[in-house]
Parts: C-alpha cells; structure tokens; sequence
C-alpha cells in the first residue's frame, strides 16, 4: 500500500471514538466532538488533553450514564440541535444489542440530566419550557376524552358524538345518541386549538390509550358557530 494512503488510513481510524453509554454504544469521530468546545465531550477530546484520556479496547471510552438519552446528545454533537420532541417524547427509537433490537423512549428529566451531566448548551430554554407546557395540555385533554369515551362505554353506547367549540373557553357539546343524552362539558381552554395544531398527535395519543378505538373528525361551520365534531366509536372487545 502507498505510504501516504496508509498513513491517511491510520489517522482516519485513529479518530474514530466509540463512546459505551451505560452498555450501548456510540461510535463517532473525534472531529465531531470537538467542533464543540464548550461541552464536556468536547473539551475532553481537544488535542491538549489527549495525556488524559483512558479508552478501554484502543477507542473505546466508557461512561455509567444514561445510554437512552444519549441518544440526543449524539445528535446535538451532529446537528447542533436538540431533537427531542416535548410534544410527542414517547416516540420510540431502536438500538441493537447482540441480537436483539430493544425500543425506548426518554422523559425530560432523563434528558436534562444528560444536558447538564455532558454540559450541552439549550440555548431556548424558555422555548422548551413552552413546548413541555404544550405537551401536559394534549395530555390533559386527551385524559378528558378518554373518560368521556368510558362514560359511554358503561351505557353501552355505539357511539360517541363530541362538539368542541372554536369560540367556547369551557362547556363543550357530549352526546351519547344510544341514551339520546345530550349535555355540556368542561374540558381544556384550548382544546380546539389542539385539534386545529395537533390533530394527528391528539388522535395517536387517544387511539393508543384505547385500543381499537375507531376515530374520525370534521371540522363543521354552522349557525356562527365553528366546531370540530370528535366521533369514537369504542372497541368492547375483551
């Protein structure tokens, strides 16, 4: 092999990192981490501190930590970005390990501790803020619904017809057509913002809490008034 090709060779393995996060492990280049200085990773693989570093099997760094979350600190190293989803956290991803894929998903408290263990600069942290606050009133509101939805499971309803009000802060229109019981509700200030934002999320969120359930939604204008009209139709399989 050409000299210069193999040295070249040499230098690109040689910055290779594999990072071993509480068993699951990352693999990375060197150049990666130390685009970003002011992180901890990225201080600990400057040139300067080589002296200091201690791999286990030539490249290999372990550190007890969370190794789920790390997931996104990894992609902070990548990206720049955090991306971490408030709204829908309880997405999942796949890592492999031997033969064996295992999903996870990560909270905010598990990322903000590796945020702050790897010293990962969040630099809107009032926007995350918002975001976190945007994600407990979609659950909150989907919570709401999911108890309507039992009401009129225990009455043995085919059906459930739900009005939600652009225009209305609290009582919202329920009707279990089987009973012909017709009623307001109170749910969340902003629940026809949600269906108008998070229409998709909201319905993920509802169907995977009540499996089976048979979903669909129209957004109606009629008589001043602009609504969505929510129709669930349970599953009572058991």
């Amino acid at each position: 092999m050409d000299p210069e090709k193999k040295r070249k060779r040499e230098n690109s393995n040689e910055e290779k990192v594999v990072l071993n996060i509480g068993g699951i492990k990352y693999e990375t280049l060197q150049s990666t981490l130390t685009a970003r200085p002011d992180t901890l990773l990225g201080t600990m693989f400057q040139e300067r501190n080589q002296m200091m570093l201690h791999p286990t099997n030539n490249n290999e760094y372990f550190f007890d930590r969370n190794g789920r979350a790390f997931h996104y600190i990894m992609e902070f190293y990548r990206t720049g970005k955090i991306t971490w989803d408030p709204i829908n956290y309880q997405h999942q991803h796949q890592y492999q390990a031997d033969e064996n894929t295992i999903c996870f998903t990560v909270n905010k408290q598990e990322l903000d501790e590796e945020l702050d263990y790897f010293q990962i600069p969040f630099t809107n942290s009032k926007l995350h803020q918002v975001h976190a606050k945007l994600r407990e009133d979609i659950d909150e509101f989907v919570d709401l619904i999911i108890d309507l939805v039992y009401e009129g499971m225990r009455m043995w309803e085919e059906y459930i017809l739900i009005h939600v009000y652009k225009n209305r802060k609290s009582l919202h229109l329920v009707w279990f057509p089987c009973q012909s019981v017709c009623r307001n509700v109170k749910l969340t200030p902003f629940s026809f913002s949600i269906l108008s934002l998070f229409q998709d999320k909201f319905r993920d969120k509802l169907k995977a809490s009540l499996p089976g359930l048979q979903y669909g939604y129209e957004l109606v204008a009629q008589n001043n008034n602009i609504y969505y009209c929510l129709e669930l139709t349970p599953n009572y399989k058991f």
